[in-house]
């Protein structure tokens, strides 16, 4: 997950990352993984379109980035004939979202998302900030249509706020209660369907910034 190490400040390859382990002068930065429950815990974690675009990212080949830019390039074509594979991304899920201590908001979401980095690859860094609160999250809630989402993907793209309907803040705890068991997906692998998904901040971990 290169794009994790992007996000911690890591630029470096792994032999580096050894020798700065060693060296009590390397910069370091203390950060918290999300903790899923269960004893899984990442960095970036999301429900909807996001384990959906992880999906079809896996079942493609060739270079992440290549793959990556090929499945937002077909979803924004997609987008404008409002084909099935936008209608398929973006599925709405009937959902109660639950933001640290506050009443839940009920809604028919087409992605909530959590992450302790800020990017989530080919630039775009929409959870910009985070790294100013070690023992926070950052959280994302969409309820727009396709055609909406992607009017926003420059605002996104540049780490700024979604527009509303839409939602985004630093957070404390997630929960996310559906209807249906839900697809998501942790630091790129999506795990089997779950009804119930409660995001907090796990232990404190220190990275070294070779």
């Amino acid at each position: 997950m290169n794009t994790v190490a992007r996000g911690l400040g890591i630029r470096r390859g792994p032999v580096a990352g050894l020798r700065a382990a060693k060296d009590p002068a390397t910069p370091t930065r203390t950060r918290s993984p999300i903790d899923a429950g269960d004893g899984r815990f990442g960095f970036l974690i999301g429900t909807g379109f996001w384990a959906r675009f992880l999906r079809e990212y896996d079942s493609r080949n060739g270079p992440g980035g290549l793959r990556a830019a090929g499945v937002m390039a077909r979803g924004l074509q997609s987008t404008l004939v409002s084909g099935p594979f936008v209608r398929d991304l973006f599925e709405p899920t009937v959902a109660s979202l639950t933001v640290n201590d506050d009443p839940p908001t009920h809604g028919s979401f087409t992605m909530i998302a959590a992450a302790v980095v800020p990017q989530v690859g080919l630039g775009f860094a929409p959870f910009r900030g985070v790294l100013d609160a070690p023992d926070k999250l950052h959280g994302l809630a969409f309820t727009s249509s396709p055609g909406r989402v992607a009017l926003q993907l420059p605002r996104l793209f540049l780490g700024k706020a979604p527009s509303l309907p839409d939602w985004g803040g630093t957070v404390t705890r997630l929960q996310v209660d559906a209807e249906t068991p839900i697809e998501w997906a942790i630091d790129g692998d999506v795990q089997a369907a779950t009804a119930q998904l409660t995001l907090s901040c796990g232990p404190a971990l220190e990275f070294c910034l070779p």
